[in-house]
């Protein structure tokens, strides 16, 4: 069985595709009438075979398949050139692939040339046994013994030629099969169960020099069909499209290939209807049910399957997606939280509604003794240009401290966070890490869903109102690291959809300590009376050496929640704190904090 989407050098691919054809061509073939893509997929019974999957396969191999007023059929019943019955059958088991049920085999020349399968069946057996050009296996299936290796008394040289069988592989084979009995049955058995997988041609040499040895002039006992109804009925084995049998463990593993294969095939047969799908009220009713009864959120594209049996796969697909989303989020009943998903308004958790209070900001009232606030702000033409930059990092911003989002970056398919401590304590992430173009801006409340990378899938809340993710705290507890976690994120090709990573190595700057983070923890225990001013004094004097603007300001939200331009102010405002020429790390000077604020800094000072 070949199919233009697989190439003739990828075994594997080809093995899959073949007994995947197979498993379908059985279930449309025991039915008159063709039955929906979604229930073939269910019957398969293949884990995760959906109707998309099954579609694939059906549209990208038209010598198998045909697609006739708006039904999937085997291709034979439909594009049938047999002039003959021998023609027919031989057609129909060539298609196929494979050893084929006679019952099923039988159905199928009754559908191909419009006669009563029970008049036609003992016509078609007797045509299959008679025929040298069939092999009517014990197990009742029939092959074409094309497939086989077919000689009489020609050298060995030239009877490979003809079966165009490799020389090494049938040394290699006839050194163990020589001196067997390969007039019994247990001999076929035992052997290809010693040495499965392998090609029945190259066996099949094998056989008839063991039997027929080169130069014989007794009477020829070789028997091709025989060999190969023998080969083919020992239980247990299946014969793959590489011409080889392979113990039935292995088909499984084919089995289990399927889905992702599928995920690669092409369409080339034309199955759909162009003209978008008319949304009928009543289909709206049904699928508002669905969702408000569902125990998860519902994707439209589940809805297009299920409901009309619109996969991706179909050319209106896109507009049908479309049309169908814009009628549900119109619906008051459902809630559309973002990308084509939809659930129960009852199922949003409450929590993602308000940012969590440890994460708000506070003004603090300290004054010094003329009454001036010790913890002020400074505009950005009190700040050094350098300050004025890292305002605007990434790792800077948070939730409800950052100007205006990051502008999407082209081609950035990935994309590498950091998590700071404050938002692993409260499973929480700040969307001011994201590009704008990462998160759509509607509907408010958002469902992401977050791949790992064993394919558990994680839900994730998004609230674009207040900028934040929610439900994320399974995932932070994943790893050790406090402050500093660095992860990765990418684009998916389903929207609200993406993967999810963690890298080996925390963020040079973010990262905290384990006994760093018990020493911030002390100080916050002992910090309600103080200023944010007292409080960076502590955290700075711990760096002897200096320590980054991003470093000192997550240290500080350790202790308490501390914006971006109140430690820019504090650090540029205070005289204890400086840099040194070209060097960007903050010092901390112990005998100029009676200095007080920087008189050129209090014209800048915001009121």
């Amino acid at each position: 069985m070949k199919s233009s989407t697989i190439s003739e050098k990828n075994s594997k691919e080809r093995l899959i595709r073949s007994h995947i054809d197979q498993l379908i061509l059985n279930k449309l073939k025991e039915k008159h009438y063709a039955i929906k893509v979604s229930e073939l997929a269910e019957s398969l019974g293949i884990e995760g075979m959906n109707t998309t999957s099954v579609r694939a396969f059906l549209s990208s191999n038209p010598e198998v398949y045909a697609y006739t007023e708006r039904r999937w059929v085997p291709a034979s019943r439909v594009h049938s050139d047999a002039k003959s019955l021998h023609e027919c059958i031989h057609q129909l088991i060539s298609r196929y692939g494979a050893p084929i049920d006679f019952a099923l085999l039988s159905r199928e020349v009754s559908y191909a040339r419009g006669v009563y399968e029970e008049e036609y069946m003992p016509v078609v057996r007797r045509m299959v046994e008679k025929s040298n050009d069939f092999v009517l296996t014990d197990l009742d299936k029939v092959a074409l013994l094309d497939w086989f290796f077919v000689a009489s008394d020609e050298t060995t040289d030239k009877g490979l030629a003809l079966n165009n069988v490799d020389k090494k592989e049938f040394d290699a084979l006839y050194s163990k099969a020589k001196g067997l009995n390969w007039f019994e049955d247990s001999t076929y058995a035992k052997f290809i169960s010693e040495n499965a997988p392998v090609s029945v041609k190259t066996l099949g040499a094998a056989i008839w020099r063991s039997i027929v040895p080169e130069n014989c002039s007794d009477v020829i006992f070789f028997n091709a069909n025989d060999c190969a109804r023998r080969m083919l009925s020992v239980p247990g084995f299946v014969y793959g499209v590489d011409g080889c049998v392979y113990p039935d463990s292995e088909a499984n593993k084919w089995v289990s290939g399927a889905l992702e294969l599928s995920k690669l095939l092409v369409p080339v047969i034309e199955a759909d209807d162009v003209a978008p799908l008319n949304i009928k009220s009543e289909d709206v009713n049904k699928m508002v049910t669905k969702i408000s009864g569902a125990d998860k959120t519902v994707t439209v594209e589940e809805l297009l399957e299920s409901f009309y049996e619109i996969t991706p796969h179909v050319k209106s697909f896109d507009d049908d997606l479309l049309n169908l989303t814009e009628a549900l989020s119109e619906d008051g009943r459902v809630a559309w939280v973002g990308g084509d998903r939809f659930t129960n308004p009852k199922r949003i958790p409450e929590i993602v509604q308000n940012i969590p209070e440890p994460l708000l900001y506070q003004d603090t009232e300290f004054t010094d003794e003329d009454g001036e606030k010790v913890d002020f702000t400074i505009s950005d033409e009190g700040l050094s240009s350098s300050l004025r930059k890292l305002l605007q990092h990434p790792l800077a911003c948070d939730v409800q401290d950052e100007d205006t989002p990051i502008p999407p970056k082209p081609r950035m398919q990935q994309y590498r966070l950091v998590l700071k401590s404050i938002h692993r304590e409260l499973g929480t992430f700040p969307i001011s890490q994201l590009p704008s173009d990462w998160i759509n801006t509607a509907p408010e409340i958002q469902e992401l869903i977050f791949i790992d990378v064993n394919g558990k899938k994680h839900q994730v809340w998004a609230n674009n109102k207040e900028r934040l993710l929610f439900n994320l705290i399974d995932l932070w507890f994943e790893q050790p690291v406090e402050s500093g976690g660095v992860f990765t994120i990418a684009k998916t090709d389903k929207q609200n959809v993406f993967q999810f990573e963690w890298m080996e190595q925390p963020d040079p700057v973010v990262f905290i300590t384990p006994q760093r983070m018990d020493e911030l923890r002390e100080i916050q225990a002992n910090s309600a009376d103080k200023s944010s001013y007292e409080i960076l004094k502590e955290v700075i004097s711990h760096w002897a050496k200096g320590a980054d603007f991003l470093s000192i300001l997550w240290e500080m939200n350790v202790v308490r929640r501390t914006s971006r331009r109140l430690l820019a102010s504090l650090l540029s405002g205070y005289q204890c704190f400086f840099q040194r020429s070209g060097s960007p790390v903050w010092h901390y000077d112990h005998k100029k904090v009676e200095l007080g604020v920087d008189k050129t800094k209090k014209k800048f000072i915001i009121k």
